[in-house]
């Protein structure tokens, strides 16, 4: 593995927020729930709710229409 590249790294190794795609403006908001890929991947089929700040209202969705954003869970970009 390459120290300064990450080469060889797992891609699904590090955890992110959990987005989706508010149906209203095609956005993608954070649905409060941070996992990595695999483990995400692996989770049953559920049905939850997430606020969304573009139009202010709850979105309901199941996890096949979700996935694990790239950037830090923390600082997920909302524009």
């Amino acid at each position: 593995m390459d120290a300064n590249t990450g080469a060889g790294m797992d891609a699904d190794a590090g955890a992110g927020a959990v987005m989706i795609k508010c149906p209203e403006t095609g956005r993608d908001i954070p649905t409060g729930i941070v996992a990595d890929r695999a483990s995400f991947r692996a989770t049953p089929v559920f049905f939850a709710l997430a606020y969304c700040p573009y139009c202010r209202t709850e979105h309901e969705w199941f996890a096949q229409q979700a996935w694990v954003c790239e950037a830090e869970a923390d600082h997920v970009e909302m524009s």
